[in-house]
């Protein structure tokens, strides 16, 4: 065995490095940022897939919107339809401003008695707002009606069957809803396709 010079380490032929703690060798440093080809590449990626994933996000946005509004017609009528039950007294829903072949769109209200349009009066139990970008409207036995009343069974009174038929006024978009409404005062929903060519 060989001795190893006090220049070399312990395992001769390799020469001692000092370390200075906190310094660098040069073969350690690295980049740590990116090149203007590589930023720009990201970028281009990023604005196709946002060009894939926007329409999908709009038809997304639209059909929350739609399932929002076509809820709160069936919650205003259970609401109605339990009230009039509970209190033991009719009931009605009336359309606030209605429009032909779009009687509904102007927002409803809720109160206690009989009659075609919102009393401004305490008797009022809630109220809805206008609609903004859709149109509801009654068809079957619901067409061009803009009230309705139950009665203290929390049947229609007079017994009228129909739906109401929510849509867009944006005729590019297709996707609508159908609020059924049965002799009995139950409601379901249903998807439609509106504006049909």
């Amino acid at each position: 065995m060989r001795d190893c010079d006090a220049r070399h380490s312990p395992v001769c032929g390799e020469p001692l490095v000092s370390r200075v703690p906190g310094s660098v060798r040069p073969h350690d440093v690295r980049s740590t940022g990116f090149s203007l080809a590589e930023l720009l590449v990201a970028l281009a990626v990023a604005a196709v897939m946002l060009g894939f994933a926007l329409p999908a996000f709009n038809t997304l946005v639209q059909e929350r919107a739609l399932a929002a509004t076509v809820n709160d017609l069936a919650a205003g009528i259970a609401y109605a339809r339990s009230e009039a039950i509970r209190r033991g007294r009719p009931i009605t829903l009336a359309a606030r401003a209605p429009a032909t072949g779009n009687e509904w769109a102007g927002g409803y209200c809720v109160f206690v008695g009989v009659g075609q349009s919102c009393p401004n009066v305490s008797a009022v139990l809630r109220e809805a707002p206008a609609l903004s970008g859709f149109s509801l409207a009654g068809s079957g036995d619901l067409a061009d009606i803009s009230w309705l009343t139950f009665s203290a069974r929390g049947l229609p009174s007079p017994a009228r069957a129909g739906a109401f038929i929510l849509c867009s006024t944006d005729t590019e978009r297709r996707a609508g809803r159908v609020l059924n409404l049965s002799r009995t005062g139950r409601t379901d929903v249903e998807s439609m396709t509106c504006h049909d060519a």
